[in-house]
């Protein structure tokens, strides 16, 4: 039996990294930074990269959770969703120098997109949830929660070389 692992867990000395695969095999990582900060991070050049999450993906219903709990507490004179697209702009960087993140509900998938601002001097494409000083801590948290979440299940791991 061939199964292809779609989340894999890294532990690395302080932390965890949750790697998502996508139904295209295309990857991003979600880690906790060393000032606590949570990052989704892809590897790789260009301004836009897009992630398929069909509905039979691993990280599917975690995601389909997340974005119910956005639209339960979502900030209504300032919403993070319009229509049926959440949108998030990195809180590490100055607005007009920022990378952003858009999550597209669909029927039964959702389409993940980061978008790189090619003013920011990362090499890789990096999205931050700011722990403290959120512009929306509310949903901040949720994606806190869901990365605590994963990090305490039982996915696949993969030893690192440290």
């Amino acid at each position: 039996m061939l199964t292809k692992i779609k989340m894999q867990k890294q532990a690395h000395r302080c932390s965890t990294s949750i790697v998502v695969k996508d139904d295209n095999l295309n990857t991003f990582s979600m880690e906790i930074g060393g000032n606590t900060d949570l990052y989704w991070i892809v590897k790789g050049k260009g301004e836009k990269f897009v992630f398929n999450i069909g509905k039979n993906n691993d990280f599917y219903p975690y995601l389909d959770s997340l974005y119910k709990d956005i639209e339960k507490v979502d900030n209504k004179n300032h919403p993070t969703i319009e229509g049926n697209t959440f949108y998030w702009l990195s809180e590490d960087r100055p607005p007009e120098d920022a990378n952003h993140l858009t999550i597209d509900k669909n029927n039964d998938n959702f389409v993940i997109t980061f978008h790189k601002n090619p003013k920011n001097f990362y090499p890789m494409c990096v999205t931050c949830f700011c722990n403290s000083g959120s512009y929306h801590p509310n949903i901040e948290i949720l994606f806190m929660e869901m990365f605590n979440t994963l990090s305490r299940s039982e996915l696949d791991e993969e030893p690192t070389s440290e």
